[in-house]
């Protein structure tokens, strides 16, 4: 008789996902806000956060990154976060989130 086991392999790369950015707000020299998991399954981190900003004619004047507060979103949770733009402009800005599950 066989059994099953359940092992991370290590060549075997863990699978990202995406958390929805559903609040989020520029306060002084941050980007403050929540992502929300709606994956079906928890998320594990770090979760990554990752903001583009714009000019307003829409080229790239800058790239900030970050983590979530929380390392494990369950499905339909959510995190805040927190990224420092430092004294960066950041006129229009777009924010993105992942995380990973095995």
């Amino acid at each position: 008789m066989f059994r099953r086991t359940k092992h991370l392999d290590p060549m075997i790369p863990l699978r990202l996902l995406d958390l929805d950015v559903t609040e989020v707000n520029l306060t002084g020299n941050r980007i403050v806000g929540v992502v929300t998991n709606t994956q079906g399954r928890a998320v594990k981190g770090p979760i990554s956060v990752l903001v583009m900003c714009f000019e307003s004619g829409g080229k790239i004047i800058g790239e900030h990154s970050g983590f979530a507060e929380k390392n494990e979103v369950p499905n339909d949770g959510g995190s805040p976060f927190q990224i420092d733009l430092f004294d960066d402009p950041c006129p229009a800005y777009i924010v993105g989130s992942h995380g990973y599950s095995d």
